[in-house]
């Protein structure tokens, strides 16, 4: 998708709103997946989705079109959905009466989440017995039957977490470190879903070109944040894309019985749950409660099929 500013983004907003105001509703959201989503699963038929390509791009444009237009009448149509990322490990982050964040670090992870997850297990975890043993190995006890796909869970996202606190870092230090290239399959343990740290710091160094040096400092951090890290912040950290691939490796070596040659795709992952989250999973996060509250009080705007 190519990029472009919150100026033209929101000047293409600008015209179709002056003349539609009345009756409809401008969701500002991310990216295409998002568009899925929202046209699939939630959105009310007089909802029109705008893709910015960007989170800055988003509330950019959200504020541009709320002061440029408040000039002329009340703006009350105008809603974007970011992904929350790591905004509420600073603290400190723009407001807006019509802006709103994922309750977790994305809308992946809120699916991840979800009893989604659950279908997905029964549907392509099938091997129970030995999916059994490794949380066994993982967790120093006996899991119940039960339990399984819960602890499972749970180990994806504890792993999830180490690339997820490297990214932190990276936002934090302003590093301006690409990850993009990362190789999942080289950066697990085998016969585990365990992060090899120095395999992924190596990996990265080499991507960025960066010295030794600044490979001790990465890793050095990396480790200090994970000694004191709090495990309620865990569904911050964790990026979907992260968990979702870390979930696909696990799919195509021992949570499945899968050739070599017929691998699922991380990217056929997301389109499961972004197929089976329903707006009966979204109703139990915040993100839907913030959403229906503003629907109620700025009627005749709709943001929700009935």
């Amino acid at each position: 998708m190519i990029r472009i500013s919150a100026k033209a983004f929101a000047t293409s907003i600008l015209t179709q709103y002056q003349e539609t105001r009345e009756n409809k509703t401008y969701l500002i959201v991310e990216g295409e997946a998002d568009l899925n989503l929202w046209n699939d699963n939630f959105k009310h038929k007089d909802v029109i989705i705008k893709v910015s390509g960007d989170k800055k791009v988003s509330i950019e444009a959200l504020k541009i079109l709320y002061r440029e237009l408040s000039g002329q009448f009340s703006v009350i149509g105008i809603v974007a959905i970011v992904d929350a990322d790591f905004d509420y490990t600073n603290k400190k982050f723009y407001v807006h009466k019509s802006l709103f964040r994922t309750d977790y670090h994305d809308i992946n992870i809120m699916m991840l989440k979800s009893k989604v997850f659950n279908k997905f297990f029964n549907r392509h975890c099938t091997e129970k017995e030995r999916i059994k043993h490794h949380l066994k190995k993982k967790y120093k006890t006996n899991i119940k039957d039960e339990e399984i796909a819960n602890k499972l869970r749970e180990y994806i996202l504890d792993s999830t977490k180490t690339i997820g606190i490297l990214r932190w870092i990276n936002d934090l230090k302003n590093f301006n470190l690409l990850f993009k290239t990362l190789n999942y399959y080289s950066l697990i343990k085998n016969n585990s879903l365990e992060i090899d740290i120095n395999r992924l710091i190596t990996d990265i160094i080499v991507t960025n070109d960066k010295t030794s040096d600044f490979k001790k400092r990465l890793k050095n951090e990396l480790e200090e944040e994970l000694k004191s890290f709090d495990k309620n912040l865990i569904c911050q950290f964790c990026q979907g894309h992260d968990a979702f691939s870390i979930l696909a490796v696990g799919i195509n070596t021992f949570l499945s019985k899968r050739k070599k040659d017929c691998r699922m795709p991380s990217l056929d992952i997301h389109k499961f749950f972004e197929v089976a989250f329903g707006l009966n999973h979204l109703k139990k996060y915040v993100l839907y409660k913030n959403l229906l509250k503003w629907e109620i009080g700025n009627n005749p705007h709709k943001i929700f099929r009935i």
